[in-house]
């Protein structure tokens, strides 16, 4: 079958195209974009199966399933470059004093900004007692933050900031000199 022919078909009509262990590599890579774990995942066994891989993903068919499989998977995320980068944005810019009130007391998850919470990874919410007048629980809230320097890093990648030979580099040669400070020389 033709190239052209296999662009224009729908993402079942190529599947039907695949085996199953190139049907499942297709879509264990699709999702990862990694060649050792959809060659585990379809049950490949070869001598060298990252050769092999790489043979699958020359095959058109098998690269156009990926892509219709791609393709499917964004639609289901519904986020374009701009929200991506708002949500990096979100993740780097928090500062820890974000999550105090101003008697420095941890403000609840429910009560915590958006922005300020979507940098959250993980919550632990404990009962450290009961309040005597009431009988309520008392918690403590305990919150885990992204790493900032993840989000930072990626963020700079996309502007360009860490690109070899940019304006930041400082031109010419830097030269420092250090008072002897009554040493002798050898």
């Amino acid at each position: 079958m033709k190239e052209d022919d296999i662009d224009k078909m729908g993402m079942d009509q190529v599947a039907k195209l695949l085996n199953p262990k190139q049907r499942v590599f297709a879509e264990t890579y699709a999702i990862t974009l990694d060649t050792r774990a959809s060659m585990e995942a379809a049950g490949y066994k070869n001598k060298n199966p990252l050769s092999y891989a790489s043979d699958l993903l020359k095959q058109h068919k098998v690269m156009r399933y990926v892509e219709l499989m791609q393709k499917e998977l964004t639609q289901h995320v519904k986020m374009d470059a701009k929200q991506v980068i708002s949500e990096y944005a979100k993740l780097a810019s928090v500062n820890v004093k974000d999550f105090f009130d101003e008697n420095g007391e941890v403000i609840p998850l429910h009560k915590l900004p958006r922005r300020v919470s979507a940098a959250i990874q993980e919550v632990k919410k404990e009962v450290t007692g009961y309040d005597k007048a009431s009988g309520l629980p008392v918690y403590k809230w305990a919150y885990k933050i992204h790493p900032k320097h993840a989000s930072l890093q990626d963020l700079g990648k996309h502007y360009g900031i860490f690109e070899k030979n940019n304006e930041q580099k400082p031109k010419g040669q830097v030269v420092l000199y250090l008072p002897e400070n009554n040493r002798t020389k050898k």
